[in-house]
């Protein structure tokens, strides 16, 4: 990769380091922009970028194309070698939510296992376990069984001790009974909390669940929030979304890194199976 980079001339070199700093596709307008150039500049170094050295790949939007790096692992390696903390951070995201995503835990077998566990947390309620609030209304919601509960013990916890986790349950149980201002509130009580950003499965749930609610708005507001930086956090959640909102937006979907295909597709998948488990009859 490094021979390849420094086999380019110069102007070359500045336009790949453009796109690569970006990650996503990007359009000959916004890399003149970025590097300083007149667009027809940039468009016959494109194509010699293209054509020539077989290292951007391009795709059409009508009459304009979005570019990116033809090799994903290419754009990887120049962000951890070239890249500043916040340019490395892209990289490191997307691998944290790739191996988080991948593991497989399913919450069906996790609510099967659970089989005789209502019983002792009713038990460990009655002798004053607070904890055991969180877990019953978790069970509830895992096996989409007695949302009323769920939302009671949820609600019941969070009055009597609010932490990061009861926070986060309550907005979940609270989205999944349509229930959206309050849910949104604790959403971002819960974001609030100086760890909650490390809880990367418990965030990759709300949003999915936001998704298949068809909250698609919202969806896409909580993950601009720069503060968060969850569209950078949650790239295949972000281009999931972006997918079912192709209508309004038809290019953002254009910008996404063949590297996400496959986690995109399993995340639409896992939209569809949330929608129907936890549809409100």
């Amino acid at each position: 990769y490094k021979h390849r980079m420094d086999d380019l001339p110069s102007m070359l070199q500045d336009i790949v380091h453009t796109i690569a700093m970006n990650w996503d596709g990007m359009m000959t307008k916004e890399i003149a922009k970025k590097t300083r150039l007149e667009s027809k500049v940039v468009s016959a170094q494109l194509k010699q970028l293209t054509d020539k050295y077989q290292i951007i790949e391009a795709e059409s939007i009508g009459k304009n194309k979005i570019y990116k790096l033809q090799e994903r692992f290419f754009n990887i390696w120049y962000l951890m070698r070239f890249g500043r903390k916040k340019n490395r951070q892209r990289v490191e995201w997307l691998v944290k939510f790739l191996v988080s995503w991948c593991v497989p835990i399913e919450l069906e077998e996790r609510a099967n296992s659970f089989m005789e566990a209502e019983e002792y947390y009713l038990k460990a309620i009655d002798n004053g376990d607070n904890n055991a609030l969180n877990s019953l209304s978790r069970l509830y919601f895992d096996k989409s069984d007695n949302i009323n509960k769920a939302i009671s013990l949820a609600q019941q916890n969070y009055d009597e001790q609010k932490y990061l986790y009861g926070v986060h349950l309550l907005s979940v149980v609270l989205l999944w009974s349509e229930e959206f201002t309050r849910s949104y509130e604790k959403f971002l009580e819960f974001l609030q909390y100086d760890d909650a950003l490390d809880y990367a499965q418990d965030i990759a749930l709300y949003l999915n669940l936001l998704i298949a609610k068809e909250q698609y708005h919202k969806a896409k507001e909580f993950m601009e929030m720069p503060e968060y930086q969850l569209k950078e956090r949650y790239k295949s959640i972000w281009y999931a979304l972006m997918t079912l909102m192709r209508d309004e937006f038809p290019h953002e979907i254009k910008k996404m890194g063949s590297e996400l295909r496959e986690s995109v597709d399993e995340v639409l998948v896992e939209i569809e199976r949330l929608a129907v488990k936890y549809a409100i009859d």
